[in-house]
């Protein structure tokens, strides 16, 4: 969706992920000021889980 190309339900699979990431570590996936930002985030950076996230939710994300 962000680079403007077709897409599939594996773009509601990453919603939800980042929907079980806020509610359990209780802030969002990113942070940024600007939109730019967030949207570079999205395509380029890797999920990294706080280590007091215990295994089972971690995978679920």
């Amino acid at each position: 969706m962000i680079i403007g190309k077709a897409y599939d339900y594996t773009v509601d699979n990453w919603a939800i992920g980042v929907l079980l990431y806020e509610m359990l570590v209780g802030r969002p996936l990113f942070e940024f000021l600007h939109k730019n930002g967030t949207l570079l985030a999205i395509t380029t950076c890797d999920l990294i889980v706080p280590m007091d996230i215990s295994e089972d939710p971690s995978e679920l994300i």
